[in-house]
């Protein structure tokens, strides 16, 4: 971002330009996913993001910044502008139009993120942040919240927040039970990985406790192993499963894909890398009929130039009754 003097809706590069990739964006926090604004309501992609992260679709609202919504002159778009941070995590789906959110990195300072439609992303808690339409004055968002639709910011001029706040710029760890910051877990993984003989292996308190003793992520050199990852919550419920009026259950191999694939962004989250990053996956189905449901999910999230290689197979059974997919990954450290 560069402090140019020219108003809060211009670009704001700098010279030369200094691109930030969605894995640095991620040491401190910050997740992206693009979705579909036609089908979101639809395809189960939002609701499982949302029920991820502990939040409920109801508890939203809509706003619209515009000249006609939101005049320049009123205190509201000041207020967005003005630099904040929230004491809970916040998730934003651009509908339409286009806009700015500035986020403070790990040197506290400003980095400029364009959203579009079709963008979603997650602020972390403790994030200092601001927002401000782009030159074209008009975007539409779907904002969510914790437990119910209310904006409660905690702005940096004032001195409460300051001492509300350790380190008013450094987001919480991906790991809700963990003491390390992103920042320090992934130095300690980028060191452990090239002196530990089998490099450095990272248990998530916040995701689905593992059944033995093994590590959801294992880093060696600049390799990422993933153990084999299931939809599992931490409180041992499934995404894509749906227990009827009458008991029987239902399973939807889509939501479970995007469970697992959710799970899996975390764990490489949580060592500095992404989705993006990953090289080969390892796909266990129990039945075959499964296999155009979930390649509808795949595709969503991966493209044939770019996505990891990739072997599918049919098994006799997962390690729950209630399972239809589980896939393994190796992933490639990501530049520093």
């Amino acid at each position: 971002f560069a402090e140019d003097g020219s108003d809060q809706h211009a670009e704001h590069k700098t010279t030369p330009i200094k691109p930030v990739s969605l894995n640095q964006l991620s040491t401190i926090g910050l997740l992206y996913w693009r979705l579909n604004t036609d089908t979101y309501q639809e395809d189960g992609v939002l609701d499982q993001i949302c029920a991820t992260r502990g939040f409920q679709t109801s508890n939203q609202d809509e706003i619209v910044v515009s000249p006609e919504t939101l005049p320049e002159d009123t205190d509201k778009i000041k207020l967005y502008f003005d630099e904040h941070l929230h004491n809970d995590e916040e998730i934003r789906f651009v509908l339409d139009g286009s806009g700015y959110f500035d986020v403070r990195d790990t040197h506290d300072q400003w980095v400029r993120i364009l959203v579009e439609a079709g963008d979603l992303i997650v602020l972390p808690a403790g994030l200092f942040h601001r927002f401000s339409p782009d030159s074209t004055n008009s975007i539409k968002i779907l904002r969510f919240f914790k437990s119910h639709a209310e904006w409660t910011p905690l702005f940096r001029s004032d001195p409460a927040t300051l001492a509300h706040v350790k380190k008013p710029f450094a987001p919480l760890p991906f790991d809700a039970d963990s003491k390390e910051s992103p920042t320090d877990r992934v130095s300690r993984i980028q060191q452990q990985r090239s002196q530990d003989p089998n490099g450095a292996a990272t248990a998530l308190g916040d995701r689905a406790k593992a059944y033995a003793n093994y590590p959801h992520v294992r880093v060696l050199n600049d390799t990422i192993y993933l153990s084999g990852t299931s939809s599992r919550r931490a409180d041992n419920t499934h995404a894509g499963v749906c227990k009827r009026a009458d008991g029987t259950v239902a399973l939807d191999i889509a939501e479970q894909t995007i469970g697992v694939l959710e799970n899996m962004r975390v764990m490489l989250n949580s060592v500095g890398a992404n989705l993006d990053n990953l090289v080969s996956l390892t796909v266990y189905l129990i039945d075959m009929e499964h296999y155009k449901g979930f390649n509808q999910v795949y595709n969503r999230y991966f493209d044939c130039d770019s996505g990891p290689s990739r072997t599918c197979v049919a098994v006799k059974q997962l390690p729950h009754p209630h399972l239809l997919i589980e896939i393994q990954g190796v992933a490639k450290m990501p530049s520093q």
